[in-house]
C-alpha cells in the first residue's frame, strides 16, 4: 500500500509583511527556525485636552463674566408695555356731503417691538391689522360693525393677505434730551414706504404723530353716495409708547 504524495496547496491570500527588528523577508518566503510577528499596529488612543486648575478657573470666570455682561445689557433695555402702548388712527371725510359724514377714530394696542433711547437710539413697533377697532361714539352699534367689516375687508386693509403693520427706524437723531427726529419705513398693505416724524418724551411716555396717504400704500379711499361722501386720502396716526416700569 502506497502513501499518497503530499500535494502543495497554493494560498491566494495576500501574504502579510513581517518584521524581526530588521528587513523582513520577501512576501511568500518563509524562513525556518525564526518566529515572525505580524506587523499590525494597534490604534493609539487620543488623549483629551486637559487644563491646569488655574487655567480652567480663569476660563470659567471669563465665561461667567461675559454672560453676566450680556444679561446686564439686556436688563438695561426696558421692554414695551403692550397693555398701555397703542396707536390711534384719525380718518376724516371729504366731498360735497362731508359735513353729514362721520369722522372715524380707530385704535389698536401694540403687539410687540422695542424702543432704545440711550446709546444708539432705535425704534421698531408692530401690531396686528385685525386688532384695529372702530371707536366712533356717534355711530350705532350696527353702523360701527359695518364700518369695522369694511375697514378689515379686501376694500381697505385686506387683513387676510396683510395681517401685520410694522414700522422700523433707519435713523434716529436726538434734538434735545426729550425729543428725537425719526426716519424709517412703514410696511402696510403689502407696501413699504419711508416715513419721518418726531418723537417726544412726556411723563415717561414716548409720543408722536405722522400723516400719510392711503394711496401710497395701494389703498383706495372709500366713496359713498356716488362720490358725494368719501374718505380723505390723508390720515393721521398718533402713537403712545409706554415702557415697563422697573422694580426698585
Amino acid at each position: 500500500m502506497t502513501r499518497p504524495s503530499a500535494v502543495a496547496v497554493a494560498d491566494d491570500r495576500e501574504p502579510r509583511v513581517h518584521r524581526l527588528g530588521h528587513d523582513a523577508p520577501a512576501p511568500g518566503l518563509k524562513t525556518p527556525g525564526r518566529r515572525w510577528r505580524s506587523e499590525r499596529r494597534r490604534p493609539t488612543a487620543r488623549r483629551g485636552l486637559r487644563l491646569r486648575p488655574a487655567t480652567a478657573l480663569f476660563a470659567a470666570a471669563l465665561g461667567f463674566g461675559l454672560l453676566a455682561g450680556a444679561t446686564a445689557g439686556l436688563a438695561a433695555e426696558p421692554s414695551i408695555d403692550l397693555q398701555r402702548s397703542l396707536v390711534k388712527v384719525h380718518v376724516e371725510s371729504a366731498g360735497l356731503l362731508a359735513v353729514f359724514a362721520h369722522r372715524h377714530l380707530i385704535s389698536a394696542l401694540l403687539a410687540g417691538g422695542r424702543l432704545r433711547a440711550s446709546g444708539t437710539p432705535d425704534l421698531e413697533v408692530y401690531f396686528e391689522a385685525r386688532a384695529l377697532a372702530v371707536e366712533d361714539p356717534e355711530l350705532s352699534p350696527a353702523d360701527r360693525s359695518q364700518v369695522q367689516a369694511t375697514m378689515l375687508g379686501p376694500q381697505v386693509l385686506d387683513v387676510e393677505r396683510h395681517p401685520e403693520i410694522r414700522f422700523r427706524s433707519t435713523a434716529v437723531e436726538p434734538r434735545d434730551a426729550a425729543t428725537w427726529s425719526v426716519e424709517g419705513v412703514l410696511a402696510l398693505h403689502g407696501q413699504t414706504r419711508p416715513l419721518r416724524f418726531t418723537v417726544e418724551r412726556r411723563d415717561g411716555h414716548y409720543e408722536g404723530s405722522v400723516i400719510l396717504k392711503q394711496t401710497d400704500f395701494g389703498i383706495v379711499p372709500i366713496r359713498l353716495a356716488a362720490g358725494t361722501v368719501r374718505v380723505r386720502d390723508e390720515i393721521r396716526i398718533d402713537f403712545q409708547i409706554v415702557l415697563v416700569e422697573r422694580e426698585t
